[in-house]
């Protein structure tokens, strides 16, 4: 078994051994558990071999559970078949990003682990050497990819995010709210010249 620390999980592991540290009460339960998730192997596996053995497991997940997922930004991963680089930039984040997806990044971000597999498609784009820069369109299947990359190659990236997220989301807010009223002006004059095409002038002429 050649994992060693949180860096070499996959996001889907690591989001399920978060999840049993929040969820499961019961210490004993608790540790076969994440040894579940180390070894790949079920439960009721890991419940039927000698005590001996799943001891020696369990001194592996203990050992797991004191080391940290490196916050270093990897800027290009591969992820099935194709090349994503980093987005480690909040105004190119900015720019790419469409008012529902900024919405949903949003969201997402308030539980950044469960959701990472989520997030990591907005966080990381389709490298392209020459050309604009564009987020992948098919999102939701892209974040089942995701799920098997390796932690430590995009922890850096949600992490980064994490950090700057409270004070992206007011600046972003704040250009949104820009950008809606300005289209408000635009349709409200375009309809007030509308009602005055017959000469008439308007009420605050």
């Amino acid at each position: 078994m050649g994992i060693k620390s949180f860096n070499d999980f996959t996001v889907e592991q690591f989001q399920q051994w978060h999840k049993v540290i929040k969820e499961e009460s019961d210490i004993i339960d608790r540790e076969v558990k994440l040894a579940s998730i180390l070894t790949g192997k079920s439960v009721e596996y890991l419940e039927s071999v000698p005590y001996s053995v799943l001891k020696e497991v369990i001194k592996r997940v203990n050992k797991i559970s004191l080391t940290e997922p490196s916050t270093k930004g990897v800027r290009f991963i591969k992820v099935g078949r194709k090349v994503y680089s980093a987005i480690l930039n909040a105004q190119d984040l900015h720019g790419l990003m469409s008012t529902s997806q900024f919405t949903a990044a949003k969201t997402y971000a308030a539980n950044p682990i469960e959701n990472m597999h989520l997030l990591l498609p907005l966080y990381y784009a389709p490298y392209k050497l020459f050309g604009k820069q564009k987020l992948a369109e098919n999102q939701l299947k892209l974040a089942e990819e995701f799920k098997k990359v390796k932690v430590g190659e995009v922890y850096g990236a949600v992490f980064f995010y994490s950090i700057l997220w409270s004070q992206f989301v007011p600046i972003l807010e704040n250009s949104l709210k820009q950008a809606t009223k300005v289209m408000e002006e635009i349709a409200a004059d375009g309809q007030d010249s509308t009602n005055h095409m017959d000469g008439t002038p308007p009420l605050n002429g």
